[in-house]
């Protein structure tokens, strides 16, 4: 792959392409590189028989308020992400390569540019106009590739009711919406709730972005929010809408949760030297119990005697609570204790570390989000909902894919629920013949071998 600076080395080189009969695609970009330009040049190079990127950090589309000399830049990645992909040529040209000292003459539109970007950004679109039209002109392409951020960058919000820091549910969905940043450019916005304003908060977000990802059941009047906002989509995690199919604009993402719990449970009754474990839950809902559904019967898949303690803190942001409710069901003679609270959890972990029991965390693998606990903690429920919002997010982005109107449910055998043990630095309880007998348990549970029980 060639680097230039200047238009009259791409056009020598299109002129040299065009005389062997070959098609030219283009790829415009502002550089510094993510996998969201590196799927565009991949759809080019199946699409073209050369490829040019253009790698141009304009200037025209920068505000007197923004900073334009902060912008990234990383040249050396770019072309390696470039040549990587197969393009032929990168155009890395200077300014003044691009615009006479003296330059007058601009590409200006209507309509979009009072939306979204175009509000806050009244010379951001005459910018990016301006310079499409002279790369068109430019490298004359047979095709150009535009992703969903050039046109207008995709924002994304996601809403807790509570907070995050949980180092488990919240946070899960907070990793996969940074991840979209790092890898497809979006712009990430984040709401906490703090127990108030749930609606609002929901309309809010729908005003300003175009995806708005609430997490929870307090989101409960999002259709009717969804009705007032239908050029903005939702997804709804941990939740389903009643007649969903009369709301095209809400996707509803729900988990097998007792799935990964009943691995759990049996990790827990197998550990125990007592004979008796325990479950400490968030509150008495629908989600948590099934949960506990599936706990008990893992653990009496293992262990048809075993004694099993459950208590509901009534709480997801009190770690003291926590605290509490497993030193209640430690003192019953529980000695593995499993935690589906959120921050309340924490308190678990502590409870644990104090008076010498393991834990079993959920929703992250919390032998390294709540690393301080690693030698207590001896597995995770792995409820993947950072990857949910990931991948469909992804989808969207990459091939305009969108599964409104469902209730989408994510289980093991769509490797969205599975047991974590941590990684190689993390301190390892369990033997690995228990981890080969849970591995042989959720293959058959992926197959349908097992059928695992719900409380929904």
């Amino acid at each position: 792959m060639k680097i230039v600076k200047t238009i009259s080395e791409v056009r020598a080189a299109v002129k040299a392409w065009r005389a062997e009969g070959l098609s030219v695609g283009l790829v415009p970009t502002m550089g510094f590189l993510h996998e969201g330009h590196k799927s565009l040049i991949d759809r080019a190079v199946k699409e073209n028989d050369r490829v040019v990127v253009s790698d141009f950090v304009n200037p025209t589309q920068f505000g007197p308020t923004e900073d334009l000399a902060s912008y990234p830049r990383d040249l050396e990645r770019d072309a390696t992400l470039c040549e990587n992909a197969g393009a032929a040529l990168l155009f890395n040209p200077e300014p003044s390569e691009m615009y006479a000292e003296d330059a007058c003459t601009f590409v200006d539109m209507s309509g979009l540019t009072g939306e979204l970007c175009g509000k806050s950004r009244p010379i951001h679109f005459r910018g990016v106009c301006t310079v499409v039209s002279k790369l068109f002109h430019i490298v004359a392409p047979d095709r150009a590739y535009f992703g969903q951020k050039d046109a207008q960058q995709l924002s994304v919000c996601l809403i807790v009711p509570y907070s995050f820091g949980d180092k488990s549910f919240n946070d899960s969905a907070l990793e996969g919406a940074e991840r979209l940043k790092e890898d497809y450019g979006i712009k990430l916005n984040t709401i906490e709730c703090k127990n108030e304003g749930y609606k609002q908060n929901m309309m809010n977000a729908a005003e300003e972005n175009d995806f708005v990802i609430p997490i929870g059941w307090e989101f409960s009047e999002i259709k009717s929010v969804a009705e007032e906002y239908p050029d903005t989509k939702f997804i709804w995690i941990d939740n389903v809408v009643d007649g969903i199919e009369s709301s095209p604009n809400i996707l509803c993402i729900t988990y097998k949760q007792n799935e990964g719990a009943f691995l759990a449970g049996y990790i827990a009754a197998r550990m125990s030297q007592t004979n008796a474990i325990g479950a400490v839950g968030g509150d008495d809902s629908e989600v948590i119990n099934d949960f506990m559904t599936g706990y008990e019967q893992g653990a009496k898949y293992a262990n048809a005697g075993i004694n099993i303690y459950t208590n509901y803190a009534g709480d997801y942001e009190n770690p003291q609570k926590g605290k509490f409710c497993a030193e209640k069901l430690h003192q019953k003679g529980a000695d593995v204790i499993f935690q589906v609270a959120g921050n309340t959890g924490n308190g678990v972990f502590q409870a644990a570390k104090e008076d010498g029991f393991y834990a079993i965390g959920v929703d992250q693998d919390q032998k390294i989000s709540a690393s301080e606990y690693d030698d207590v903690i001896i597995c995770s429920v792995k409820k993947e909902v950072g990857n949910s919002i990931y991948d469909t997010i992804r989808a969207f982005i990459e091939d305009e894919t969108w599964d409104g109107g469902q209730n989408r449910v994510c289980g093991m055998d769509e490797g969205y629920i599975s047991i974590a043990y941590g990684n190689s630095e993390s301190k390892q309880q369990i033997s690995e013949d228990l981890k080969n007998d849970v591995a042989a348990l959720a293959k058959k549970i992926a197959g349908g071998t097992i059928v695992v029980e719900s409380s929904k």
